[in-house]
């Protein structure tokens, strides 16, 4: 499909960086050497940043880089989480990468883990629940959510024979281990966080390991004001900004060299200026931006008459893409004036939105929500201001409005 740009697959995937595309990383060189620094050492580190500039491949960045054990996969923490569920996480993710590494299935800590782990799937299993995670076949995100089943002190014990028995050459952690998904208003409510991070507080101090936890903008400052037993063992805070569009330039540089057919040398489907464009609408979201150029390059794969693609184009061609979901909002109504709105300012907070609409701030978040749920606009909360802002495919097509 891609090879008429001279390309094996596609280059705008927005899976995160991993251990095999160490390579494509590109900025935030200070940050992640400093990270890698810190997690050397046994340490809590808060990684924070808007959606989709990063956060995650920063993580995974810093820690296959600091030369302790870390599991391939980083952890995705989910509602209903406690501390047990975390270690048990925890112990299958590490004990699977560990049963790769020659001659580690003799050590006597990896026997007991894995004894432990087949046990607590025996369990489970027959009790009639299937839990992803046990017994090697674990996916990408681990997770097990059927916690009570192995008292949490012998978890503790079996992660910290482990650490034990793979000790680091320099420092003192043995394993790097990331959490993601810890974002207040997204995945978890803000009650729920502050629950959670209060619970698996005393466990991100077990010898031998270092914590990375992920989430979006105004993370450290919940932890500050809503969980201060845990700030009070954090090592390292790290806010991410976006990338700049020549940083972003470089990703899609480097993606392109990657992804080029043998012997050929790849054509960026995307010009240069939509690319900024695209960049720009997004809010400085790699992500989002992904998304869009992979829907553009899909939409006229089949058509030969395109080389690459201009800025009038791409308007034209996400106007008609977003067809369906824009014919929901009925013109005269609040939902398509705050529309209207958000394509021509950007980013508004809610109160600006009342204000220029002459409705109260109810009326809007109302007006927004279905917006929301149809995947039209972002909201960002941080502390008690609410902003919203256009998906930047919605901004793109915005003369269809």
């Amino acid at each position: 499909m891609f090879s008429r740009w001279n390309l094996v697959r596609n280059p705008f995937d927005t899976s995160p960086i991993s251990l095999g595309t160490l390579d494509w990383f590109v900025g935030r060189t200070k940050e992640v050497e400093v990270c890698r620094r810190v997690v050397s050492e046994r340490s809590v580190v808060l990684v924070e940043g808007g959606l989709g500039v990063g956060t995650t491949s920063f993580g995974n960045a810093t820690r296959f880089g600091a030369e302790r054990l870390t599991p391939r996969m980083e952890i995705a923490v989910y509602r209903g989480w406690n501390a047990q569920t975390l270690l048990e996480n925890v112990l299958v993710a590490v004990l699977h990468d560990l049963l790769d590494i020659p001659g580690a299935a003799r050590s006597k800590a990896v026997r007991k883990a894995r004894t432990l782990v087949q046990r607590v799937e025996q369990t489970v299993h027959s009790a009639g629940v299937s839990v992803l995670g046990f017994g090697g076949q674990v996916s990408r995100n681990v997770a097990v959510t059927q916690p009570g089943i192995v008292p949490m002190e012998t978890l503790r014990q079996s992660l910290l024979a482990l650490a034990e028995a793979f000790p680091p050459k320099q420092g003192s952690a043995s394993f790097a281990v990331q959490l993601n998904n810890l974002d207040p208003e997204l995945t978890f409510s803000e009650d729920e966080l502050s629950s959670f991070l209060n619970d698996i507080r005393d466990s991100l101090q077990l010898p031998g390991f270092s914590w990375l936890l992920v989430g979006k903008t105004g993370l450290a400052r919940f932890v500050t004001h809503r969980v201060p037993r845990l700030r009070s063992i954090v090592s390292h805070d790290v806010l991410l900004p976006p990338l700049s569009f020549r940083e972003v330039q470089a990703v899609v540089n480097k993606r392109l060299d990657a992804c080029a057919l043998p012997g050929r040398k790849a054509r960026n489907p995307i010009e240069p200026r939509l690319l900024a464009r695209i960049h720009e609408a997004s809010g400085g979201s790699l992500r989002e931006t992904f998304i869009i150029c992979s829907k553009l390059c899909l939409a006229i794969a089949g058509d030969p008459m395109y080389e690459a693609i201009t800025e009038a184009e791409a308007c034209k061609l996400l106007a008609e893409l977003s067809a369906a979901r824009l014919a929901g909002v009925g013109k005269g109504t609040l939902r398509y004036a705050i529309l209207k709105t958000l394509g021509e300012a950007g980013e508004v907070t809610q109160k600006q939105l009342a204000e220029r609409l002459g409705k109260n701030q109810t009326a809007i978040s109302r007006a927004a929500k279905g917006l929301l749920e149809s995947e039209l606009i972002h909201r960002n909360k941080q502390g008690r201001e609410v902003k919203y802002r256009p998906m930047a495919e919605i901004s793109l097509a915005a003369g269809s409005l």
